[in-house]
């Protein structure tokens, strides 16, 4: 492999440009989010940079060039990133940081003093991100954009036109905002999914990848034109740089999966156990209570 390929970064301003407002209005937040919700569970703020440092990495390090230019499994490599790991951290990080929800915002556009634009934006805004964020949308939304982007035809286009190609990104980042937001919600206004309904979301969303997983892991020729005149640079075929593609695919995504899957569980049962220690402690309340009204009518 030319190991000097893994040491070309590329420069792109309105990603730099981007995540640079997104890193100063992050901080901002952190600054002033004792006031936005006084006694909310703050998410760490390494969370969230640490997404954002996962997304610069994705699509200014040689991961983006050699992915674009010689080698699928790197780009898939990239989206992984995007779709699995960064949405989740800047979630997290978000966690109780967010001001509250109006309430105006929250309700009807037929029940808004002033029908501003700015207002109805807003409420139409929060309308269409609770319906994005629904469950059963949300694992739509995600699984079909990730699956479009990987028929060849889309693939191909998005790696000819640069537009096409930020677009795909943005868009696996959005979504997958709103898939992770059922277990990583950072708004009380919108909460995440219950312990129990977590592990079956993310066992049912695993699922939903499985067609992609497959169509390209175990099928019988490259699907991908682009890298298969592409400049070898490795030694791979085109076939077996295709099927590791699917096989980081899985793997990752498996990981992640069972990841969320196992804290869920694990959530659950110390959430069980505190539930029952509340019980017994309660419990042992009445009885002591019990025995001194006993003993202190005694003999009356």
């Amino acid at each position: 492999m030319n190991s000097h390929l893994w040491l070309m970064w590329t420069w792109h301003p309105p990603v730099l440009a981007a995540l640079g407002v997104a890193t100063v209005l992050y901080t901002w937040l952190v600054l002033r989010s004792e006031r936005a919700r006084p006694g909310a569970r703050m998410g760490h703020p390494a969370w969230t940079y640490a997404g954002l440092f996962l997304l610069f990495l994705a699509m200014e390090s040689p991961i983006d060039e050699i992915g674009e230019l010689y080698l699928f499994w790197v780009h898939m490599l990239q989206h992984m990133i995007i779709a699995f790991l960064a949405p989740p951290l800047l979630l997290l990080g978000l966690n109780g940081r967010l001001p509250p929800v109006p309430e105006w915002v929250r309700g009807s556009l037929k029940d808004l003093p002033r029908k501003t634009p700015g207002r109805v934006l807003a409420v139409v805004g929060w309308k269409l991100l609770r319906v994005a964020c629904y469950p059963v949308v949300s694992v739509l939304l995600f699984n079909g954009v990730f699956t479009a982007y990987h028929v060849p035809s889309i693939y191909q286009a998005a790696l000819a036109d640069p537009n096409l190609h930020a677009l795909e990104h943005f868009l696996l980042l959005l979504t997958g905002c709103f898939a992770w937001s059922r277990v990583f919600s950072p708004l009380p206004e919108m909460p995440p999914l219950s312990y129990p309904a977590q592990m079956a979301y993310v066992f049912l969303d695993g699922l939903a990848m499985t067609p992609v997983f497959a169509f390209i892991t175990f099928g019988n020729a490259p699907y991908y034109d682009w890298y298969v005149h592409a400049p070898r640079i490795s030694w791979l075929s085109p076939m077996d740089d295709q099927q590791l593609g699917g096989v980081v695919m899985k793997l990752f995504a498996g990981g992640v999966y069972l990841g969320v899957f196992l804290r869920a569980f694990y959530l659950w049962g110390r959430e069980e156990r505190a539930a029952e220690a509340r019980l017994v402690s309660s419990g042992a309340g009445a009885g002591v209570e019990e025995v001194d009204y006993r003993y202190a009518t005694r003999g009356h």
